[in-house]
């Protein structure tokens, strides 16, 4: 049980990750806000993929004008891959779930969470995702740790939210969520070599 009411400690031990400061996230906080989150991470994501596709393309041609509008339209485009890509990455990781719930549950009497809930955790999971603003100011989107680190906060919380949300051991909790990423990165794989 997590009693902690000051928003500074509980956002300070979910920084730190840990399971009661997310399952009091999760649980008991009333915000409402998931559909603003996920539109800014489908923005943090298109234009992470935009930047890298526009410095290829810059190395490739560098003083062709029109080109550079067509990139820009580009980031239209890689705001709907991202926005399919987290919904394969959602999918795979509440199918997954369910596989788990079935099969892996540490006692019998706990309950399936809400799909809602599934949703709304793995949203704010991802809040990792808010370290493309930096990258984006500091102009590190294309440095490959930096994007490594972001990554890799990304799949800790993910962890922990699932593994609070369905009350499943971290170990279980990083093969359903890795399954998750493996999808999205299946998905990445085909759009930049599609069927060829």
């Amino acid at each position: 049980m997590y009693i902690e009411f000051d928003p500074v400690i509980i956002l300070l031990d979910t920084v730190l990750q840990k399971r009661h400061a997310y399952r009091h996230v999760i649980f008991n906080t009333q915000f409402e806000a998931y559909w603003k989150l996920a539109f800014f991470y489908v923005i943090c994501d298109a234009y992470v993929m935009w930047t890298r596709e526009k410095t290829l393309y810059e190395d490739a041609s560098s003083k062709e004008e029109p080109y550079f509008y067509a990139i820009e339209w580009d980031f239209y485009i890689m705001c709907i891959k991202a926005l399919v890509e987290t919904m394969v990455y959602f999918l795979t990781v509440i199918a997954c779930g369910e596989l788990v719930f079935r099969f892996c549950r540490q006692s019998p009497g706990i309950e399936r969470p809400r799909l809602k809930t599934v949703a709304n955790g793995l949203l704010l999971a991802s809040v990792g995702k808010f370290l493309a603003v930096p990258a984006i100011v500091w102009g590190q989107s294309n440095n490959l740790i930096y994007v490594a680190l972001a990554r890799l906060v990304i799949v800790v919380s993910s962890v922990q939210a699932f593994s609070v949300m369905w009350e499943v051991r971290s170990s279980i909790a990083l093969v359903t969520v890795g399954s998750g990423f493996l999808a999205q990165a299946l998905v990445r794989l085909l759009w930049s070599h599609p069927f060829s």
